[in-house]
């Protein structure tokens, strides 16, 4: 049960040590050549959505 529960603490520190926002990931690939970047209001994916 310790072996599991170390486990879980070293993958989720891992993966916040290492995560990206949003913000990161866009401005890392708008500008890369291949990549369309296409901005989509808020109100139009909620109409979308429902």
């Amino acid at each position: 049960m310790k072996k599991l529960l170390a486990l879980l603490v070293l993958v989720f520190t891992c993966q916040v040590a290492f995560c990206q926002t949003y913000d990161e990931v866009i401005n890392n690939f708008k500008e890369k050549e291949g990549v369309e970047f296409t901005e989509i209001p808020k109100m139009l994916l909620s109409m979308a959505l429902s």
